[in-house]
């Protein structure tokens, strides 16, 4: 027998199936082969050793029958035999010592973070029925309100809230020009605010052409939409021909002043030093006056839009009708905040310009429109709603997490970090609309003592 057919023959006989002559050849071969004798001492060594392991991991009997890898050819059977042996021992090991297991702490952790998810799910539903509340209230308001800068400031925070429950699904217009105008319309008078949201959005979308048809619908949408439709074409096309047009000398230059009907501010300077601006604008007077402060000065402009003192020399055109249309895309696309500068410019402006339509004076319109503006600010700066764990939600969650691995708590825990940050994120921005709303219902109420 060859040292071939031995390593075979010991395989069978370790498994019990070897007797009569083949035995008797190997046993024969074994006694003149001292390489074949080691081989068959340490395959039994090892197959006690792997009885014994076993016994003591699983805490059962070792198996009758003593298991043999029968590897093709001459593999190297020992070491493919040691890596199982290791591979059971530590798993068993690392399941006893909780080595692939999450820790408690860790369980809980992940439980606090879903508890607070929780928390902050339902403090979005409240803000965001609050804020659909106060935009429907401040939307009658509106309706109610005589034509004005106001009105438009305070449409405009009703599109702004309704675009902030539009979701984040955009609108597929229709393809068909005369159709996108006719769709945008209808969404806008929906009752269904999400969809009236929607529609604001797809306004940025639509061309010149169609919200000039949009313009020649609007008078069958509510006041509100129909503010900001007009707004937007007035955005899109604002007026050419000035409303006061007047030139004036400061500093041994020409500088001619030009008003246009819609508040816009522009002033040309000719002969002007090199590199030094020849044209200076602004939505209104007052932002002029604050933009170009050395500009105004110089060409002594005070008042108000449409009666404005320039050089000394009074202004005066009841074709001036501002509309804060320069805003719209601040305010309703870019979710200004309640404390915002512009923002209280814009109000403080449209509070000055109906004041002065309604026959009070410029200075004292003024006046008065910076003591509403410094009431309202005493208003704003209210805390939100702290959001809080309730202990019972964790303990909720923990029955469900404490079974669950490391690596899927890691990974767990690390998706809710960045899901919280994001509601966070929408938070403050639906207490931003909200507080903005409820400052268009004081502008409005303001407004109405005058």
């Amino acid at each position: 027998m060859t040292c071939d057919e031995s390593i075979r023959a010991i395989e069978a006989m370790l498994d019990g199936e070897i007797q009569g002559d083949e035995r008797f050849e190997l046993e024969a071969h074994l006694a003149g082969c001292e390489s074949c004798r080691r081989e068959v001492e340490e395959r039994r060594a090892f197959s006690d050793r792997l009885g014994r392991s076993l016994h003591e991991a699983l805490g059962s009997a070792a198996p009758k029958a003593r298991p043999v890898v029968r590897p093709p050819g001459r593999v190297p059977w020992m070491r493919v035999a040691a890596v199982l042996l290791v591979g059971v021992l530590v798993g068993y090991a690392g399941t006893k010592s909780r080595l692939f297991q999450a820790t408690p702490a860790e369980a809980r952790e992940v439980a606090n973070l879903l508890a607070l998810k929780d928390g902050y799910e339902s403090r979005e539903r409240a803000l965001n029925s609050n804020l659909e509340t106060a935009a429907r209230t401040l939307d009658g308001q509106v309706a109610r309100a005589p034509e004005g800068a106001v009105r438009s400031v305070c449409a405009m925070s009703v599109a702004n809230a309704a675009y902030g429950m539009a979701g984040s699904e955009p609108v597929d217009l229709p393809a068909e020009p005369e159709q996108r105008w006719r769709y945008v319309a209808r969404m806008l008078s929906s009752q269904d605010w999400s969809e009236r949201g929607q529609a604001v959005s797809a306004l940025k979308r639509l061309s010149s052409d169609d919200v000039k048809h949009l313009k020649e619908r609007a008078v069958l949408l509510n006041s509100a939409n129909r503010d900001v439709v007009e707004l937007m074409a007035l955005l899109a096309d604002p007026p050419k021909e000035p409303a006061i047009d007047v030139s004036v000398e400061s500093q041994d230059r020409v500088v001619r002043l030009i008003q246009y009907s819609d508040g816009r501010i522009r002033v040309e300077r000719a002969g002007a030093a090199p590199g030094a601006p020849e044209v200076y604008e602004a939505a209104n007077v007052i932002e002029f006056r604050a933009l170009h402060p050395i500009v105004a000065t110089n060409l002594r402009l005070r008042g108000v839009d449409g009666d404005i003192m320039v050089g000394g020399v009074r202004q005066r055109s009841l074709a001036v009708a501002p509309r804060p249309s320069a805003d719209l895309p601040m305010v309703v696309w870019g979710a200004p905040s309640a404390e915002s500068g512009p923002t209280k410019a814009m109000a403080y402006q449209a509070l000055v310009t109906d004041l002065v339509r309604s026959g009070v004076g410029s200075e004292d319109a003024l006046r008065r429109a910076g003591e509403i503006v410094a009431r309202m600010s005493a208003m704003e700066g209210a805390p939100s709603v702290a959001v809080r764990v309730d202990p019972a939600q964790v303990e909720i969650h923990l029955t469900i997490v404490r079974h669950w691995n490391q690596g899927r708590l890691l990974e767990e825990r690390g998706r809710l970090q960045e899901n919280l940050a994001e509601m966070q994120r929408r938070l403050a921005e639906t207490e931003r609309r909200l507080a903005y709303v409820r400052q268009a219902q004081a502008i409005l109420v303001e407004s109405e003592k005058r």
